[in-house]
């Protein structure tokens, strides 16, 4: 997907493409990761766009056939994975490196052009 692709598909979510960062070929990512992208919100579009959405007005049931109210989803889930009930939908070994991601990306804008 080229980049203007991928922004025009982000704008119809209310979101905007931040961000391309085409990793090191050493640095530790899922196999087969070419580039990382990084969204936000499209302010003040996004919120109006999400709230009329189906994911935050209605219950969606989850993988596990159970049903909660979206907006307390995530945080129920991670609740229940933490006791020891079913894996989180979104679990630590993905979770872990993608909040790594995530951070790095936070120390390099602080370090522009530095490698």
């Amino acid at each position: 997907m080229t980049p203007d692709a991928l922004e025009q598909a982000a704008q119809a979510a209310g979101l905007r493409l931040r961000g391309l960062f085409a990793p090191d070929p050493d640095a530790v990512l899922p196999e087969g990761t070419e580039t990382l992208v990084l969204l936000g919100p499209d302010e003040p579009r996004f919120w109006p766009l999400f709230a009329a959405s189906d994911e935050y007005r209605t219950r969606v049931a989850d993988p596990r056939g159970q049903g909660m109210p979206n907006n307390d989803a995530h945080h129920e889930d991670f609740l229940q994975a933490c006791k020891g009930w079913d894996p989180a939908g979104s679990n630590f070994d993905h979770g872990g490196p993608l909040t790594e991601i995530a951070m790095l990306g936070n120390i390099a804008q602080k370090f522009p052009g530095q490698k």
